[in-house]
């Protein structure tokens, strides 16, 4: 049976993690409290005792050793990676859900927006440098502790299936009155630049408002992204932007791999000296499934805050009266619910909120709500495929606005645009759309910001507010120099 012992709730989940934030592939599904006036449970995890990593075509899985909690390459697979997460995701499914605990036991990790290329079927991708991190990282992890801000409960879950030695740790370490202090150096950032300028991108823009003219498309989402090495932990840097930029689908991954952060398996860079890592600060849900329950909320339209409360709320009136942004939502709505359309019962499909409007630290956003009921035989896995990327990130029709985004930016994406998040053993779901995320390779940083691009998009605004998005993480890792 599933074990619950409780431990006492923490406003701050904080407070949890940095008891744990070395161990390998500890994991933070971040709910952005208390700063953030959304969402509800906090994640936390390590010690997988599975991975799988996909690189281009070929996913390989790593097993526990057993010994020291490290990883050996037990088999390579060129089937789809979403297939092999389900078989490992059914050998789990014997154990029953609990009542208000999201996650007790499944995958928790990333699935980087150039999954996309495989998932589809697509022959190749395009020629044009790509992250050093892997398409998909997915850990199955036996246990998790688990916050609840709304009844201000906490907990320790664990299944049976979950190593002896691993509860009695995190338990321990939790009783400390001190953060775990392990040998990692603080993140410097060298000079960040964008791998394409304003003029270029500019043009980008134009030559997408050319194809919208055309017919091709409806809309783009085009993205730029700013890079620069790095050395140290990032884990530091994460702290300050979840104080300045708390958002309600954040996550922190360490994709490092044994105690301290010491380099041990056949998936790691070379360089030992620095951690990889994602970091995001996503405002947004892709995908949330419960029992049969379906719940997307894309998010379009954006509007800058302000220091100055009148003009800050002025910014949220014209959003909200503004038809660009208003048809920019519309249209990834429709498509989205389309997407849901392929799993989901006919007529189950409603959409709950249009155009609501939610505002975060460094923008206000429009908000729209999309349930629905999945078919019989269905499950979360199919529809994280068949949804995958977001609608929100690509634009609409789907399949050619994605071709042109492979066209016109300049380098592949990664984890950005993708989607973090968990399957539940029992198959329910949360993820979010990978924007305002952070990409730790070991070598280089990589930042994106972005948007939908439509016919009566201004160039000029359209890369400003690219800016706006993310200029709260630009500041802080430029302050880490």
């Amino acid at each position: 049976m599933t074990t619950i012992t409780a431990i006492p709730y923490k406003e701050n989940s904080e407070v949890l993690f940095n008891k744990i934030k070395d161990l390998p592939y500890a994991c933070w599904l971040d709910s952005g409290k208390p700063e953030s006036d959304y969402g509800r449970y906090d994640i936390i995890s390590a010690l997988p005792d599975i991975r799988l990593v996909t690189e281009g075509s070929e996913t390989s899985i790593f097993r526990s050793t057993g010994s020291s909690f490290g990883h050996i390459l037990a088999s390579q697979h060129k089937s789809d990676p979403l297939t092999l997460l389900s078989t490992e995701l059914k050998k789990l499914a014997i154990h029953k859900p609990i009542a208000n605990i999201p996650f007790s036991g499944g995958a928790i990790g990333y699935f980087g927006y150039d999954l996309n290329h495989h998932l589809n079927n697509k022959s190749s991708r395009p020629s044009k440098p790509k992250s050093k991190l892997p398409d998909m990282h997915v850990g199955i992890y036996h246990w998790a502790i688990i916050q609840d801000h709304q009844c201000q409960k906490a907990f320790i879950v664990n299944l049976p299936e979950c190593d002896e030695r691993i509860i009695p740790l995190v338990r321990q370490r939790l009783e400390q009155q001190y953060d775990i202090d392990y040998p990692a150096a603080p993140l410097k950032v060298k000079a960040l630049s964008p791998s394409i300028g304003r003029d270029q991108y500019i043009k980008q823009i134009e030559k997408i408002n050319e194809y919208i003219l055309a017919g091709d498309c409806y809309q783009v989402n085009f993205a730029q992204c700013f890079q620069g090495p790095y050395t140290g932990d990032p884990y530091s840097a994460y702290s300050q932007l979840r104080k300045v930029m708390a958002s309600p689908f954040s996550a922190y991954l360490s994709l490092n791999g044994s105690l301290g952060g010491s380099l041990n398996d056949q998936t790691q860079d070379d360089n030992a000296s620095n951690k990889r890592a994602i970091m995001s600060l996503s405002p947004e849900r892709f995908l949330r499934t419960n029992g049969k329950s379906v719940l997307t909320q894309p998010i379009k339209g954006t509007a800058a805050r302000d220091k100055l409360k009148g003009k800050d709320q002025q910014n949220a009136i014209e959003l909200q009266e503004s038809d660009k942004n208003r048809a920019e939502n519309l249209m990834i709505v429709d498509l989205l619910r389309n997407d849901l359309g392929q799993h989901c019962v006919p007529g189950s499909i409603d959409v709950e909120t249009l155009f609501g409007l939610q505002s975060f630290p460094n923008v206000h956003h429009l908000v729209s709500e999309i349930i629905g009921t999945l078919k019989e035989g269905a499950n979360s896995i199919d529809l994280l495929r068949d949804c995958f990327p977001g609608g929100s990130i690509t634009g609409a029709p789907k399949k050619r606005a994605m071709e042109i985004i492979d066209e016109l930016e300049d380098r592949s994406r990664g984890v950005y645009c993708g989607s973090i998040g968990y399957i539940n053993h029992n198959g329910d779901m949360d993820t979010n759309i990978a924007i305002r995320t952070v990409s730790c390779d070991g070598k280089s940083l990589h930042c994106w910001g972005g948007g939908g691009i439509v016919a009566d998009s201004t160039p000029h605004e359209e890369y400003q507010e690219s800016l706006d998005k993310i200029n709260a993480i630009l500041k802080v890792l430029a302050a880490s120099n």
